[in-house]
């Protein structure tokens, strides 16, 4: 449609307001010019129509719950392209149901670190896998009528100081691991929307990074579709509309709307600047009008959904002696307080009010299964309670086998703060302990969005991970250990012995200058191929039966290479062979990782049942970064193609001619990534492969400014701020502990640590920006003005209308 018309009966301040967000979760709406609002709803696994006052307080959708789906690092562990589409579509027919344009989701960051707060939302440590599985979900979305919008646009690799930070990151790791993702996405499926993230890369924000948006984005992938920044995220409104980004949210940001006038006006910013954003605005609009909004009748299906999602996320990770599945027959000792209390999602913007949730206790009442249960520890107070303790050990001593149920803790890992460890709470270690002192045979079923290291790894017989497997975990549980469904997910993340055999792990999040010495060698790329062992390789996992891959040939096309090989179901139960290739160029004039992932296929096969298997390598895949130009290039000669169970078990291999460039190796490069040390780089060789200096991070001292972290606001008026700040969240807390109804004082829980743990590592700036109006921009100013002692100028500023 041409917008020119439309654009042409607005006034450069109807243009400016559209730019900035009229409500939370909304785009000003000019009904004179039949101009609506875009509205949009968190993600990316399920809906928060609560997100938005205006549908929350709705009486027509007040005894409708949406549907919380699985975690994004859960489905993503069914490798899956199928299951991606069908969820998205039934996150877009719910968004439908509430006449939600846009949902915010998928989330697709590398998992650098297992430490990332957010891991629980990002679907692999891999870009390949996370580019393509995602733009099954976005298929999925659109397809049915709803803008999908991808992030977090990019290097949102942790939480704790991405209101401030910096990722510092060379060019080649930047274009071939962080930003790879985006672009296979891209590609693939052209998301309606992307979000830039809130940190800065190489110096600059995201949300008005030059080289991010307008060079790589809009240049290179082509892409043209609505940005817009994470919330709160606009630091330069002037800048970010010239780097390409169009719309800032949750706007109610006056400041920010004449500073889009004042740009036009003097010519900072020119009129055709301003008039494409608003194009891809109303596009976006345009694109989502609904004329017939969906029924009730489409929850029954999200259900389906969400139960399937929770079964192939599911990972057997240990399986002694076959002990699972298991029998219904018996009668089992059950530990642990995720058994009740099933921890079924992450927190955050992905925190979902769901009412639908079938625990563990309340599935396994229903399969009739006999039990007796202890609590054991629990997930709110983590210390160690020496009378849940007994109480579980006493009943352990009576039985052979231990059904033990634990994992990583609401208090530990959620959107706006990164784990403090790998390790489970301490109460979980402790109880662990003496169960396993017992020697009993244990079985533990394991939840949370990253991986963590489990202690007496060694002496636990069988290992299930669930991940946060959404709303039907319970159900999807039962299944797995009584053997209706064989477990055949695999992990799309490495799991490390320990968390100090992460590069540069000990360097993680101590400043908000985030070093990423390790390059491209990020999870398996690095665990591979320097031989360091790990707890669980990437690609891993079994299942109750077993199967074959063989007879691997690959035939190189012009634009890709066909793979076909066959898998052989040797059981007598249905289960799903995941399939992965992985390509390696030895004789390299580049260093590169010994493998890489390349493609994958999932395939179900029924009893005793063969099949063919086919994978297509679009070789635009094959494709390195060359430092020395600037190009995405496919280097010409012999590659090897691998068969593969995961990327420490290939079963079979054939040799492939490509034909392409002859690469310009970068000198300096390929000396930094020499594997010798490569995990014990230090600052100055660092500095030489980025080509220039970082200086040494200094906290804040006066005069103070609105970009100053909070914790940083070192004054007597400072520490004031600081600690009146953080009482909102220790208010939410206390709050919850009055809450009867469970859901709510859950989500208390969560919000209230959410904002004590992320409110001093903002600053002034987002947080007013993100506050939909709540803190003024002129009182952001007051209290920068306060915290360096300028009390009148404060005053001024605090009181101003």
């Amino acid at each position: 449609m041409d917008y020119k018309d439309l654009i042409s009966k607005m006034t450069l301040e109807d243009k400016a307001s559209l730019l900035v967000g009229f409500s939370n979760m909304r785009t000003k709406p000019f009904p004179n010019l039949d101009i609506p609002s875009l509205l949009m709803s968190d993600g990316p696994n399920g809906v928060r129509k609560w997100s938005d006052k205006t549908l929350a307080t709705d009486p027509s959708y007040q005894d409708v719950a949406e549907t919380c789906f699985p975690s994004g690092s859960t489905i993503s562990n069914s490798w899956d392209n199928n299951l991606f589409y069908e969820i998205g579509q039934s996150i877009a027919l719910e968004c439908r149901y509430f006449n939600i344009n846009a949902i915010l989701g998928p989330a697709i960051n590398i998992k650098r670190n297992p430490l990332c707060g957010r891991n629980f939302e990002y679907l692999s440590e891999d870009p390949l896998l996370a580019g393509y599985l995602s733009s099954y979900y976005i298929k999925g979305v659109q397809d049915n009528g709803v803008l999908a919008c991808i992030k977090h646009y990019a290097c949102n690799n942790l939480e704790k100081w991405r209101y401030v930070g910096d990722s510092i990151v060379d060019l080649r790791a930047l274009n071939e691991i962080y930003i790879k993702g985006f672009e296979i996405a891209i590609r693939e499926s052209n998301p309606g929307m992307l979000m830039t993230s809130y940190n800065q890369i190489n110096g600059t924000f995201a949300s008005q990074n030059e080289y991010l948006i307008n060079d790589r984005l809009r240049n290179k992938f082509k892409y043209d579709g609505l940005t817009v920044c994470d919330w709160g995220g606009m630091v330069n409104r002037d800048l970010a509309l010239n780097a390409g980004q169009d719309l800032e949210m949750p706007g109610m940001v006056n400041e920010n709307i004449q500073k889009i006038i004042d740009g036009v006006n003097s010519g900072l910013i020119s009129m055709e600047t301003v008039d494409e954003s608003v194009r891809r605005i109303l596009t976006a609009i345009d694109k989502t009008r609904v004329e017939k909004l969906e029924d009730k009748t489409i929850f029954d299906k999200s259900k389906e959904a969400c139960l399937k999602g929770a079964l192939e996320g599911a990972v057997l990770l240990k399986n002694n002696e076959n002990i699972l599945p298991l029998s219904l027959d018996k009668k089992y000792v059950i530990i642990g307080d995720m058994f009740e209390n099933l921890r079924f999602q992450g927190g955050g913007s992905a925190f979902i009010d769901a009412r639908g949730v079938i625990s563990n206790k309340k599935a396994f009442e229903e399969g009739q299964v006999q039990y007796i249960y202890a609590q054991g520890y629990s997930q709110i107070d983590t210390r160690i309670n020496s009378i849940l303790e007994d109480e579980a050990i006493k009943l352990a001593e009576g039985t052979d086998m231990v059904l033990f149920f634990g994992g990583l803790s609401d208090s530990s890992e959620s959107e706006g703060f990164d784990r403090d460890n790998m390790k489970l709470d301490a109460n979980q270690i402790h109880l662990i302990e003496r169960l396993v002192a017992l020697n009993k045979k244990i079985v533990f079923i394991m939840y949370g969005g990253s991986s963590f290291e489990i202690p007496h790894v060694d002496r636990i017989d069988a290992m299930l991970f669930m991940g946060l497997p959404g709303e039907r975990g319970g159900q999807a549980l039962f299944k797995l250990l009584f053997g209706e469904v064989s477990p055949s997910g695999k992990l799309t993340q490495t799991w490390a012995k320990s968390y100090l055999d992460i590069p540069f792990a000990e360097e993680y999040t101590v400043t908000p200058n985030e070093l990423y010495k390790e390059s491209i060698y990020v999870g398996y790329r690095f665990f591979h191929t320097v031989r360091r062992e790990v707890l669980f390789p990437f690609g891993y996992g079994l299942t109750y039966g077993k199967y074959k891959l063989s007879n691997l040939h690959a035939k190189v096309e012009k634009q890709q290479i066909d793979v076909t090989f066959a898998v052989k179901n040797g059981s007598e139960i249905p289960l799903s062979a995941i399939a992965q290739i992985y390509i390696s160029k030895p004789d390299s004039v580049i260093r590169r990782p010994e493998k890489e992932l390349k493609g994958y296929a999932r395939i179900d096969l029924q009893p005793n049942e063969t099949k063919e298997g086919k994978i297509i390598i679009n070789m635009k895949d094959l494709a390195v970064y060359e430092t020395n130009s600037g190009l995405d290039k496919i280097e010409d000669g012999e590659y090897i193609i691998y068969l593969s169970e995961s990327i420490e078990h290939s079963v079979d291999k054939v040799h492939v001619r490509v034909k392409g460039e002859e690469l310009d190796p970068d000198l300096m490069e390929n000396e930094y990534l020499n594997l010798i040390n490569i995990d014990k780089r230090n600052k100055e060789k660092f500095e030489m492969l980025i080509g220039r200096k970082i200086p040494d991070y200094q906290k804040a001292k006066k005069p103070f400014t609105i970009e100053t972290p909070i914790c940083e606001l070192d004054s007597f008026f400072g520490r004031i701020i600081q600690k009146e700040m953080t009482k909102q969240g220790d208010k939410i807390i206390k709050q919850a502990d009055k809450e009867k109804d469970e859901v709510e004082k859950i989500r208390k829980i969560k919000e209230g640590t959410f904002l004590k743990k992320m409110i001093l590592v903002n600053c002034l700036r987002s947080l007013s920006f993100s506050s939909s109006g709540l803190l003024p921009y002129q009182k952001a100013l007051g209290l920068v003005d306060l915290a360096n002692g300028k009390i009148f100028k404060a005053i001024k500023q605090l009181t101003k209308k």
